[in-house]
């Protein structure tokens, strides 16, 4: 986020311990923030989010949150599969491409077997990612390369249509 709006946060030792944090946001920024009219965002989704960084999880889950939707949290390809087995009602599965155990692209293939109606979209920061196949393009709704806006996620979410 700080990245998004052209700041810095920096971490550095404390002499008497701990961490020192500074954060170096730009005074333009802000005030073009605080003047621009937020786009409002598409219909509340249920989410599964599937991510293995529990800070990068937690942070995009807030964010949704913000917006309206709701969030089931999953930290892994089999956990998230775990949870739509045992019925959990969404409306779209979000997932990171660069898991252990399972890569996005095989909880988007698992989910396509076994739901296949369900949408599925892809967060990435692999530009690699971004040259998929046919095959790989028709697996997935849309794909979020990082790093990536929020009016972004929201032009990709708007896409997707609840259940």
């Amino acid at each position: 986020m700080v990245q998004r709006h052209g700041g810095q946060l920096n971490l550095g030792p404390n002499e008497g311990g701990g961490t020192v944090v500074t954060l170096r946001l730009p005074q333009a920024a802000a005030a073009e923030q605080a003047k621009a009219e937020p786009t409002p965002p598409g219909a509340p989704l249920r989410i599964l989010l599937v991510d293995d960084e529990p800070s990068v999880r937690e942070a995009l889950a807030d964010t949704l949150v913000e917006d309206g939707h709701a969030v089931v949290q999953a930290p892994s390809g089999p956990e998230a599969l775990a949870r739509l087995g045992e019925g959990a009602a969404v409306d779209l599965v979000l997932t990171d491409l660069g898991m252990p155990e399972m890569t996005g692209w095989d909880v988007a293939r698992a989910v396509r077997q076994r739901w296949p109606g369900l949408p599925i979209g892809l967060v990435t920061g692999w530009a690699v990612a971004l040259d998929m196949s046919d095959e790989e393009r028709r697996g997935v709704n849309f794909v979020l390369a990082k790093p990536y806006t929020v009016e972004t996620l929201r032009t990709a979410l708007a896409t997707i249509r609840p259940v």
